[in-house]
């Protein structure tokens, strides 16, 4: 029995030490097979919840020094499987994806929450803040007039000549003005 566990306990260690790359080798796999670089999709429908099992094996053992923090991002990772599996049919896993990461997101704070508080220190959030009010200063007048006000609508879309095509923009903006409303 001796023997049998010390050999166990070798093949496990050498596991984690290969972890890392084993993540990436299987993200460029789904990445060369879903994005179509000649790989079999189905290469890439095993690959890409496979990253996220592994990225979960690699992290499982981890925070054990802070359980709240350990246990939220693990329920994250759980979530984000789950997206990532939904996500492999686009048409009918659309919605239970996005709302897999959304509860992944959520998790993510928590457990980054339990560590300081939101906002905190409040400098980072300032500088981030003026940047990107700064930007916005830059963007607005590349704006069409007749625009201006319908970016707040939902699923609006820019004019189909504008460069780069049609871009839809209206949905962020509407969840931002119905909150400051």
């Amino acid at each position: 029995p001796s023997a049998g566990r010390t050999r166990l306990c070798t093949i496990a260690a050498m596991f984690k030490r290969l972890l890392p790359a084993l993540i990436a080798l299987s993200a460029l796999i789904a990445i060369a097979a879903l994005d179509g670089w000649g790989l079999p999709r189905a290469w890439g429908l095993i690959a890409k919840p496979l990253t996220t099992i592994l990225i979960l094996a690699w992290a499982w053992p981890r925070g054990a020094d802070e359980p709240r923090m350990q246990g939220r991002l693990r329920l994250g990772l759980l979530f984000s499987l789950s997206g990532d599996i939904c996500l492999l049919w686009p048409q009918q896993g659309f919605l239970p994806g996005l709302v897999s990461f959304l509860l992944a997101h959520l998790c993510y704070i928590g457990a980054f929450l339990t560590r300081s508080r939101l906002a905190r220190p409040r400098l980072p959030f300032a500088l981030y803040a003026l940047v990107a009010g700064g930007v916005l200063s830059q963007l607005w007048p590349g704006v069409p007039a007749e625009l201006r006000e319908r970016i707040f609508e939902r699923f609006v879309q820019g004019p189909a000549g504008a460069p780069g095509g049609a871009h839809g923009f209206g949905l962020g903006l509407w969840v931002v003005r119905a909150h400051l409303e």
